[in-house]
Order: structure tokens, then sequence, then C-alpha cells
């Protein structure tokens, strides 16, 4: 399992190596080989105008952060539960048969039968695209 504060410190060493072809040439690489390490489909959902797109299945990578927290009294009463879980999806950029994960801010989707909406993307990395989505409600 990829932890997010590892993948945010990989990240670093990707942008350096994408400043050169043969550098870019490895970033791809290794994008590829964590992706294609546990794989899923998933199938986006977009507003457009007053309607809705689906757009065609695109393969990424999910990485799952679940919070649990629980609101406690000074008499040691339960006042309140409360659960998040946020998905990152790492996906490809520029790949010759991936191509390129086409999500943007809003984006839906379904992932084991519960709703995720995109808060943010960024692509700014050699060879790879992420976007975080939030558990809907």
């Amino acid at each position: 399992m990829v932890q997010i504060a590892g993948w945010l410190e990989y990240i670093q060493e990707l942008r350096a190596w994408g400043s050169d072809v043969e550098g870019a040439a490895r970033a791809q690489h290794h994008i590829a080989r964590l992706i294609l390490d546990k794989p899923s489909w998933i199938s986006l959902e977009r507003n457009v105008g007053a309607g809705k797109t689906v757009l065609p299945l695109q393969l990424v990578r999910v990485e799952f952060n679940t919070r649990a927290t629980t609101a406690v009294r000074a008499s040691g009463d339960i006042t309140s539960r409360e659960f998040s879980q946020s998905v990152m999806l790492i996906g490809f950029k520029g790949h010759p048969v991936y191509g390129t994960l086409d999500a943007l801010p809003g984006d839906r989707f379904v992932l084991n039968g519960l709703r995720y909406e995109i808060k943010m993307v960024m692509n700014e990395i050699p060879a790879s695209v992420q976007a975080w989505a939030d558990l809907r409600s």
C-alpha cells in the first residue's frame, strides 16, 4: 500500500526526473509499475451544461484514506461519531496505451458501491495525474 506522505516525497523525485528525456521515460516506467501493481478501472461522470456525460473507463491506482472521529463529553458520554473517507487516484499522463487520466474537480465515480466526488486534481507531475476525492453522503 502506498502511504500518502511517502507518495508526496516520491512526487518530488518524479519532478526532478521529468527535466530530461531519459528521466521522463524513467518516471513513466515507475508510474506504470505503481498503477499496474494495484489497478482499478473507474468511469467518471461529469456535468456538462444541463446534462451529464459518462467518460470512458480509465485505469488508475486507488489509495484509501479513512478517518473516524468520536466526540466525547467530560462525563464520558459519546456525543457524536464521524466517519470520513477520501481516496487518491493515481493515473497515467501521456501513456502510449492508457492515455491521460481525464479528471476534473466535481467529477463523480462509484467504487466498491460508494460514491465519490473529485475535489482536487494535480497534473504537474511527469507521467502522472493525481486526483483526490471525498466520499459523498
